[in-house]
């Protein structure tokens, strides 16, 4: 169990560094995405970002919002 941890403490693996900097690159191409009201591809990049870094809790709500919104419409 201790080596799982390990495996997800970011300052001692360097891929789940790298893998929070790209779902931080998917985040930011979801918040273009969603001011301009493209709600489904911002779902989508929001989708890889979360599968990258799930604890990411602001793209969490700005899935729901994204969600939210497009059903609105």
């Amino acid at each position: 169990m201790r080596e799982l941890l390990v495996e997800f403490d970011s300052e001692k693996n360097p891929q789940v560094r790298n893998r929070k900097q790209q779902s931080q690159y998917f985040f930011y191409k979801a918040k273009k995405a969603y001011k301009s009201g493209n709600y489904i591809v911002a779902i989508n990049n929001l989708s890889d970002a979360i599968y990258l870094d799930p604890r990411n809790q602001e793209a969490v709500r700005l899935l729901e919002e994204s969600q939210t919104r497009m059903l609105l419409e």
